[in-house]
């Protein structure tokens, strides 16, 4: 493949989302190797709130601290293999577009897992969307990304235990973190509870911003019987 990522990009050159540029190796995409380089990828040594995972600072990852805007949330642990700014706000925007996941995404996902403090996961479960909003993007992106990291990790993928009961018709982009958080209050339901008694559950997105949706889906799947939720993300919005 090495050899073989010269001869793609001339015949069938990919441009990165963000500068325009040629991307060289197709498992960069949708962003570029100069993109790459200025997207901050956490590696353990950054300060992260103990629960949620949002950024504190760059230095002294042995540091337990809690920004404290997290406390009333279900999910137990919530990590992100970096903050939403260059090539994962990329490919964040992308995988929403397109249901492709690159193999450095993968990785990267599989890297903050092993690193990271997460429990022993009986199941993986994507972050479920409504069946309108499946309907209209003709898939669910993070059901996509759950599908290639449970492969790549060899974890167990259950796509129909959590559901979306709630649609929600105005755009959370612009909404600040009380009205993200009353868009999707009660928003999940559960199915198959047997499945779920006492499991260890990981939940998968593309982005955590206020940490509303994985919170309620948290709650849902507690509910249901589980017994800790812990939640993995390509990016992780905001700053404590």
């Amino acid at each position: 493949m090495n050899l073989l990522n010269p001869v793609l990009t001339f015949l069938f050159p990919i441009f990165c989302s963000s500068c325009g540029q040629v991307i060289e190796r197709a498992e960069d995409a949708p962003a570029c190797r100069d993109c790459w380089n200025k997207t901050l990828v956490y590696d353990g040594l950054q300060t992260l709130c103990a629960k949620c995972g949002i950024y504190h600072s760059d230095s002294g990852g042995s540091v337990t601290t809690f920004c404290r805007k997290c406390d009333d949330h279900f999910y137990d642990f919530a990590r992100s293999c970096g903050p939403y700014r260059h090539a994962l706000r990329e490919t964040v925007i992308s995988i929403k577009k397109t249901p492709s996941v690159s193999k450095r995404i993968t990785e990267l996902l599989f890297e903050c897992y092993t690193r990271e403090r997460f429990r022993v996961v009986d199941l993986v479960i994507p972050i479920p969307l409504s069946k309108r909003r499946r309907l209209e993007r003709g898939f669910n992106q993070a059901e996509v990304l759950a599908r290639a990291f449970a492969k790549h990790s060899n974890l167990r993928l259950d796509t129909a235990s959590l559901y979306r009961s709630k649609h929600v018709k105005i755009s959370r982009a612009n909404l600040d973190r009380k009205g993200r958080a009353m868009t999707v209050h009660n928003a999940f339901e559960t199915k198959r509870v047997k499945m779920l008694i006492n499991k260890n559950v990981l939940l998968i997105d593309d982005v955590l911003t206020s940490g509303a949706t994985a919170s309620m889906a948290a709650k849902a799947l507690k509910k249901g019987g589980v017994k800790t939720v812990s939640v993995l993300t390509i990016a992780r919005a905001g700053t404590a």
